[in-house]
């Protein structure tokens, strides 16, 4: 479905995970990855990691996680 890339945050002096799915992805995809950062962004469990960002680069929705 997609590419998970290990990134440094500059800003913040931390690593962190960046997740971009997959270029030829329909607009299904792109729906249900939006709702899964969303679902994962209002969870706060030590098991499920936190979500610090979600966006677009190119046309290609990623988001940027906990490492």
């Amino acid at each position: 479905m997609g590419r998970v890339y290990l990134a440094y945050d500059t800003v913040l002096a931390r690593h962190v995970a960046v997740k971009f799915i997959a270029s030829d992805a329909d607009v299904s995809a792109r729906q249900r990855f939006l709702v899964e950062a969303r679902a994962a962004a209002r969870v706060q469990h030590p098991n499920i990691v936190a979500i610090y960002r979600v966006g677009e680069l190119e046309e290609r929705p990623y988001l940027i996680s906990e490492y």
